[in-house]
C-alpha cells in the first residue's frame, strides 16, 4: 500500500479554523477517520482520527475554500478498521471533487477491513429461546428446540419495518426492499414453502385483474393448490411469488385470504400479464415454515424476530437491513476513488454515480442489498474494477451513459469483477445491465444467478474476455448475454467470452448463451467459445449480425437464426410497435446515425421483417448435435465454412475446460486463417488501478 505523508497537525488545525494557508508543492494531504477511536471534534491526523465520512469530507471542502475551491495536490481519506454505521447516504457533490492530476481518494486502511454498513446490529445478547405457549405453538416441534427470538421494539427497527415484497411494473423504479437478516454476512432465508424449488398452482379459479392483456375481472384471483399446507399458516401476512404467466417474468402478490378447506387462495392486487393453470410459485413470509436453520421470519406487529441460527458458526454478526437509500452518492462529482472497502446491507442499491467524470470503483466489496448494486447514470468514464458483487437482490451493475443521439462515447468500463448470487428479490434481472453509447465490460466472471447475466441496449458496446456460467437457472426464454426489440441497438462486439455450463430451469430451459431476441440486429461475436449450453447463438429474426471463429463444444443447437417477423412475429412491424417508436426517437437517417449504421437508414424500405445479411461463417462445432437456419436467412444471408466436428479440434486440455487451441491444432488445416482465441486472458484479472 502507498505510504501516507500525513499533513502538519498544526496546519489542519489552522485549516480547520478556516485561516486561509496555502498548501507546500507536492505534499499529499492525508486525512483519518476510525469508528472505533475517532471524534469529529480531532484534526484527522493518524493520532487523532475523525469518526465520520462527512466530517472527512466537510475538512476537504474547507480546504478547498480557503484555496479558491481548487486542491492543487490529492487527497487521501484513510479509513480506519470498524463498522461505519450508515444512517443515511454519504453523499459526494461537485464541490468534493478531485481532478484527474490530484483525484480524491477514500481507502482502507492496509489490509484492514471496513465496512460501510446500512443494516443494524442486533447484539447476541438479544436472542433468546422461545418459551411462550402461544409462540411455540406456531412453531413446528422439531424447530422449536432451535428456534431463537430477539424483541426489537426498543429499537430503531420497529418504527421502520416494510412489509410490501410486489415489485414495481417494468420501466418503474423499484421501491426499496423490506428489511433483511444478515448473519455471519449471508442473507438470510425468509420461512417459506417448499423451502427449495418451487409448486404449482391447480387451478385457476378466477384470474383476477391483468394488467397487459389476457383474461381480466375486477374481482381478486383466486387459485386452487393441491396440498393442505396452508391449513398450519397462523400469520395473516402471507405471500406468493410465481412466475404466474411466462417464465420470464416473476411478481409477488400478498394473499388476501386462504380457505383451507377448499384449498384456495384469494389474491390481493393485479397481475402483469395473468395467471395460469400449472403456474410454479412458492409461499414465504410464514412463522410455521421456519423449519430449517438459516431461516427467519420477523413479526411486524410486535416487533419480533425469530430465527434458527445455523449450526457452525464463525462469529455472531446479526443485523437487519435498514437504510432505504443508497449508502453512498457520488451526484455530478468527479476525480473520486473508493477503494478497499466493504458496502454492504442496505434495503436500496449500494452506490449511484451520477453525471460527473473518472470516479472509480476499486477493489471493493458489494453485498447483501435490496435492490441493485452500483448504479451509474451518465457522466464520463467512470469505471468499476476488480471488485465482488454479490447477495443482491436486483442487478449487480447497472451503468447508462453516451449521448444516442450523437453518438458519443461514455466511455465507462466494468473491469475484472465478481458478480453473483443476484436476482434474489426480483429473479428476472441482469447480473449487468448497460444502456447508452460506448460502455466497456471486460474479464468480469459472472454465475450463479435466476436470469441473464449481461443485459445489453444502445450502441457500440464492446463485451469481452468475461466468463459467464450457471446463469438463467430459473427462467426460459433467456440468454446469458440478451438484447431484444431494437433496430437502434448496432455496432456492439461480443468477443472473446467463455460462456459454460447454460441448461436453464430444471436443465432443459429454453436459453441461449447469446441471445438477439425479437429482430435485434448489427451485433458482431467472433472468437467466443460456448460450451455445455443448451443453445449457443441464437438470432430472433434480426439481420445484419456476424457470427464468426467461435467454439461451440457439446451444445444442444450451436447456431439459430429464425425468421419470424415473416410469420408468428409480424406484429413486431407495426406503426405503432416498439420497434418502430424506438427507431423514430433517433435521428436514424442522418449523419452520424446514416453513416456509422448505412443499412439502418433505408430498413423502412428494405424488407424489414426479412432477416437480410447475416453472416455465420468459420466457426467450430464440436460434438454439437444440430444447427437450426430459417430457410428465409439462410437464402438472405451467408452461411459458410462452418465445420461440425466430432473430433478433437486442437484444445489445449478438454478435461480442464482449456479450450484454447495449440499451436498446429486440426483447425487451422480445417479453417484457413483461423483467429486463436486468446482464452487464457477471459475471467477475472487483477485491475490495472493500484
Amino acid at each position: 500500500m502507498q505510504k501516507y505523508q500525513t499533513y502538519l497537525l498544526g496546519a489542519l488545525l489552522i485549516i480547520i479554523t478556516a485561516i486561509d494557508l496555502p498548501i507546500a508543492e507536492g505534499a499529499n494531504l492525508t486525512f483519518f477517520v476510525s469508528p472505533l477511536v475517532g471524534a469529529d471534534s480531532n484534526p484527522g491526523t493518524e493520532e487523532k482520527p475523525f469518526a465520520s465520512l462527512e466530517r472527512a469530507r466537510d475538512a476537504l471542502r474547507e480546504l478547498k475554500k480557503n484555496n479558491r475551491s481548487k486542491l492543487p495536490v490529492g487527497a487521501t481519506v484513510v479509513l480506519r478498521e470498524g463498522t461505519y454505521h450508515m444512517t443515511q447516504t454519504f453523499v459526494l457533490t461537485q464541490e468534493d471533487s478531485g481532478t484527474n492530476d490530484a483525484p480524491i481518494v477514500y481507502q482502507a486502511y492496509g489490509g484492514e477491513e471496513v465496512r460501510l454498513s446500512g443494516g443494524l446490529a442486533i447484539p447476541f445478547e438479544r436472542f433468546q429461546p422461545v418459551t411462550s405457549t402461544d409462540e411455540l405453538s406456531q412453531i413446528d416441534g422439531e424447530a422449536r428446540d432451535h428456534v431463537l427470538r430477539a424483541n426489537l421494539k426498543d429499537m430503531e427497527l420497529a418504527h421502520s419495518i416494510e412489509s410490501r415484497w410486489d415489485r414495481s411494473l417494468p420501466g418503474k423504479p423499484e421501491r426499496p426492499a423490506p428489511e433483511e437478516f444478515i448473519f455471519d454476512d449471508e442473507a438470510m432465508q425468509l420461512a417459506r414453502w417448499p423451502n427449495n424449488g418451487w409448486t404449482r398452482i391447480s387451478q385457476v379459479v378466477t384470474p383476477g385483474p391483468v394488467l397487459r392483456g389476457g383474461a381480466s375481472t375486477g374481482e381478486p384471483a383466486s387459485l386452487r393448490v393441491d396440498t393442505d399446507r396452508p391449513s398450519r399458516w397462523t400469520n395473516t401476512d402471507v405471500w406468493l411469488r410465481g412466475f404466474w404467466k411466462w417464465d420470464y417474468f416473476d411478481e409477488s402478490l400478498a394473499i388476501k385470504s386462504i380457505d383451507p378447506a377448499n384449498r384456495l387462495f384469494t389474491l390481493d392486487g393485479s397481475t402483469l400479464y395473468g395467471i395460469k393453470a400449472g403456474a410454479r410459485y412458492f409461499a414465504f413470509n410464514i412463522l410455521r415454515e421456519l423449519d430449517q436453520e438459516g431461516e427467519y421470519f420477523v413479526d411486524r406487529e410486535r416487533a419480533v424476530l425469530f430465527f434458527w441460527p445455523p449450526q457452525r458458526l464463525s462469529k455472531w454478526r446479526a443485523r437487519l437491513t435498514l437504510l432505504s437509500e443508497p449508502v453512498l452518492s457520488l451526484s455530478g462529482a468527479s476525480y473520486i476513488t473508493f477503494r478497499g472497502v466493504i458496502i454492504e446491507e442496505g434495503r436500496d442499491d449500494a452506490v449511484h454515480v451520477q453525471g460527473g467524470q473518472g470516479n472509480h470503483i476499486v477493489n471493493c466489496t458489494i453485498r447483501n442489498f435490496g435492490k441493485d448494486g452500483v448504479v451509474i447514470t451518465g457522466g464520463q468514464e467512470h469505471e468499476v474494477s476488480n471488485s465482488s458483487i454479490y447477495n443482491i437482490g436486483l442487478r449487480g451493475v447497472v451503468i447508462s451513459g453516451g449521448d444516442r443521439k450523437k453518438l458519443k462515447p461514455a466511455g465507462h468500463a466494468l473491469v475484472s469483477n465478481h458478480i453473483h448470487h443476484y436476482g434474489r428479490r426480483g429473479t428476472t434481472y441482469p447480473g449487468v445491465d448497460i444502456d447508452g453509447v460506448g460502455i466497456h465490460v471486460v474479464r468480469n466472471s459472472i454465475h450463479d444467478a435466476p436470469h441473464t447475466g449481461i443485459q445489453f441496449m444502445g450502441n457500440d458496446h464492446v463485451i469481452e474476455l468475461n466468463e459467464i456460467h450457471h446463469v438463467c437457472a430459473e427462467t426460459t426464454d433467456a440468454g446469458a448475454i440478451y438484447t431484444g426489440r431494437d433496430w437502434t441497438v448496432r455496432g456492439n462486439i461480443i468477443r472473446h467470452n467463455f460462456i459454460h455450463d447454460l441448461l436453464g430451469m430444471d436443465n432443459k430451459g429454453d436459453v441461449s448463451a447469446i441471445y438477439l431476441d425479437d429482430l435485434a440486429s448489427g451485433t458482431s461475436m467472433t472468437g467466443n467459445v460456448l460450451a455445455r449450453v443448451r443453445r449457443g447463438v441464437k438470432i430472433g429474426g434480426g439481420r445484419d449480425n456476424i457470427v464468426e471463429n467461435n467454439v461451440f463444444v457439446n451444445c444442444d443447437t450451436s447456431f439459430s437464426v429464425d425468421a419470424r417477423a415473416v410469420t408468428w412475429g409480424s406484429k413486431f412491424l407495426s406503426n405503432d410497435g416498439v420497434l418502430r417508436k424506438r427507431l423514430d426517437r433517433l435521428p436514424y437517417q442522418t449523419a452520424p446515425w446514416s453513416t456509422r449504421y448505412p443499412q439502418l437508414s433505408q430498413i423502412l424500405n428494405d424488407d424489414p421483417g426479412i432477416p437480410k445479411r447475416n453472416v455465420v461463417r468459420r466457426n467450430v462445432m464440436y460434438q454439437c448435435a444440430q444447427t437450426s437456419i430459417d430457410p428465409i436467412a439462410r437464402f438472405y444471408g451467408a452461411i459458410q465454412d462452418n465445420w461440425e466436428t466430432d473430433s478433437d479440434p486442437g484444445f489445449d486440455d478438454m478435461s480442464t475446460d482449456n479450450f484454447g487451441m495449440k499451436g498446429g491444432a486440426l483447425v487451422e488445416a480445417k479453417i484457413p486463417g483461423w483467429d486463436n482465441i486468446p482464452f487464457g486472458k477471459i475471467g477475472v484479472h487483477k485491475a490495472i488501478d493500484e
